[in-house]
């Protein structure tokens, strides 16, 4: 495919081009050249014309990249990464008045963005504002060989690894033995101004930000990859950094940080900015807890980056998978999962919703066969099914974000009801969500469906749980809703409670089944997000019991039993580490059990003094399974 055919295939905003007829009548197109097949059915060939391509010229400085690898067969499938506008925007209008004169034969002509006409003179390292200078300075610094370097490079990891694995191991080759740091800031900043473009091949599109094309992104991808931040799969695959001392998410952190704003001042956005900003707001997690502002500024950051590159809406009748489409298509629904979970986690109103998604999910492709050459990438797609599942039983990042995107999808939906305002509802409504949140695990594959017999390695077995426990807990806020709109209450809840109280105590029951710092440091997360609402609904049930002895509709459901399971919850609560980002959380949830429980064993006479104590961050309606304490 030339270069002219490939930006006759798309739009200012990313998307492929329709023929005029289509985008005059609003319907899709197939892109079909040189007559797409809607045109024939209607038996118009003649009126089927695609918008013209605009010579452009590029600028000597932006044809002339640094030296490294160059690509020699084949060519960007866009010519760069420019903003979305959608149906409601002013160039809806126009392309709908391009489209028009098009019909009458005047072919328009497709904008192109300005470039600079010749090669910047001046230094813009030296330029930069000085905060950012300084915080250029910070990061080159602490990089491996440098007077503050945190973390020492080991050497390539030899080893099938993802893209990222890759542009990492190539930057930090490059770094060694780098002690001119002005001429480095120099290089990061002017590769930085430059635009990146989609490739078909890997190398060539890793080419872009490694060896001499490294960008302020690339640095930032390095301190992401040396704390394990952004994908739990991938950090289990042994790393090529060694650190010096103790690991430091807090420096990592801020120096992400840094490089994210140096690469902002140079570009609005692109593909690794993206997913830099989605590592951002996972570090805040880690540092500050799921539920700070901090967390949820870096966030909303992301989301606007999605939206503002269009990776929501990114409908392709003709797609052909490659590294950069499948991972646009991931960092859609990595953010997208994030935010359903932290609506559930907090309670708070949704950064985005799955009603403006458009975008169909990535394909169940495994890391080192998208960055693997395009021969290989290709004939895997022909051995995924029908639902896009790969059909060799593997379990890897892809599989594990298409089980919980269909998860954040359905829980997209309850959020919707459960925080909203004016949203009518009936139980048969409900009913129908609650049956497409239990038949959520029939879309899976056998192979990561949880089985507490299996004798899986660590990490399937413990992924295979949390997998459950997502699950799990939109069934749970399904009941909640169900109770609320009037069903009579026959002891669902408190099943679905029980089984994600004992599903998150197996975590710390099997811990020496789980001994990775990337699950350890989870865990606090998982104790609250599952394990604290469950314990929430069995504290009421032992406070206003519905029952004597056993359930009446489950016999395994006992008393004693759910004093046994919130004890050990107490004990799991208290675990949790001081310094834990969710702490505070799991000490103020575990101050309400353990009164549950002396009010329960200690007899209903004793007088208990409750007195004023920090609520547990459960004030929001639905979600607040401690209601009761506030109660009289």
């Amino acid at each position: 495919m030339n270069d002219n055919h490939a930006r006759l295939m798309r739009r200012r905003n990313g998307r492929p081009a329709a023929c005029a007829p289509c985008h005059a009548r609003k319907v899709a197109c197939d892109h079909t050249r040189p007559v797409c097949k809607r045109c024939e059915k209607r038996r118009h060939p003649d009126e089927c014309r695609y918008p013209a391509p605009a010579s452009t010229t590029v600028s000597s400085w932006a044809a002339s990249p640094s030296p490294g690898p160059q690509s020699s067969g084949s060519s960007p499938l866009l010519p760069g990464r420019q903003a979305y506008f959608g149906y409601t925007s002013h160039n809806t209008v126009f392309e709908e008045t391009e489209n028009a004169l098009a019909l009458l034969g005047n072919r328009p002509t497709c904008l192109q963005p300005s470039t600079p006409d010749e090669t910047p003179t001046r230094s813009l390292f030296k330029n930069l504002p000085v905060p950012l200078r300084e915080a250029g300075w910070i990061v080159l610094r602490s990089l491996p060989g440098q007077v503050s370097g945190r973390f020492a490079y080991k050497g390539p990891i030899k080893v099938p690894q993802g893209w990222s694995h890759h542009a990492v191991e190539q930057t930090l080759e490059l770094l060694q033995g780098v002690t001119d740091l002005d001429a480095l800031g120099e290089m990061l900043c002017r590769n930085s101004s430059k635009a990146l473009h989609d490739k078909i091949d890997p190398r060539e599109w890793i080419a872009q930000f490694t060896g001499k094309n490294i960008r302020w992104e690339s640095i930032g991808l390095v301190w992401t990859y040396a704390v394990g931040i952004g994908d739990f799969m991938a950090a289990r695959q042994p790393r090529c950094i060694e650190w010096d001392g103790e690991e430091s998410v807090k420096t990592a952190a801020e120096c992400l940080g840094y490089c994210i704003d140096l690469g902002r001042h140079f570009t609005d956005a692109n593909d690794l900015l993206l997913d830099l900003c989605r590592r951002r707001a996972i570090a805040a997690m880690f540092l500050e807890g799921d539920a700070s502002l901090s967390a949820h500024t870096h966030h909303a950051v992301g989301v606007q980056m999605l939206t503002y590159l269009g990776f929501h809406a990114m409908e392709d009748s003709a797609y052909v998978p490659s590294i950069c489409s499948e991972n646009q298509r991931q960092l859609l629904y990595r953010i997208f999962g994030n935010d359903t979970m932290g609506v559930a986690f907090t309670g708070r109103p949704p950064a985005m919703t799955r009603r403006f998604i458009l975008t169909p999910l990535p394909l169940d492709i495994p890391e080192d066969v998208l960055a693997g050459d395009p021969g290989q990438l290709n004939r895997y797609v022909a051995t995924l099914d029908e639902n896009g599942w790969n059909t060799k039983s593997e379990l890897c990042s892809a599989t594990v974000l298409r089980a919980r995107a269909i998860v954040a999808l359905v829980r997209d939906e309850i959020m919707e009801i459960a925080v909203g305002k004016g949203i009518f509802v009936t139980l048969e409504q409900l009913e129908a969500i609650k049956s497409r949140a239990l038949g959520t695990m029939a879309h899976w594959p056998r192979h990561i469906v949880y089985d507490p017999d299996s004798k899986a390695d660590q990490w399937v077995q413990y992924t295979r749980l949390v997998l459950r426990l997502d699950h799990l807990q939109n069934v749970f806020f399904v009941e909640r809703l169900l109770l609320r709109h009037g069903k009579p209450d026959t002891g669902e809840l408190l099943s679905v409670s029980s089984d994600m109280v004992c599903l998150t105590l197996k975590l710390w029951t099997n811990k020496d089944r789980f001994p990775h710092p990337e699950m350890f440091r989870n865990f606090d997360w998982l104790l609250m997000a599952y394990g604290a609402p469950g314990g929430g609904i069995l504290c009421q049930e032992l406070l206003y019991p519905k029952f004597v002895a056993a359930h009446s509709n489950n016999s395994r459901l006992t008393r004693s039993g759910l004093v046994q399971q919130l004890s050990l919850l107490v004990g799991f609560l208290d675990w949790v580490r001081p310094d834990a980002p969710n702490a505070q959380l799991c000490c103020d949830a575990k101050k309400v059990v353990e009164r549950v429980l002396d009010h329960q064993l200690n007899g209903h006479q004793v007088n208990h003094d409750w007195g004023v104590m920090a609520q547990p961050d459960f004030n929001f309606d639905l979600l607040d399974t401690f209601e009761w304490l506030r109660e009289g």
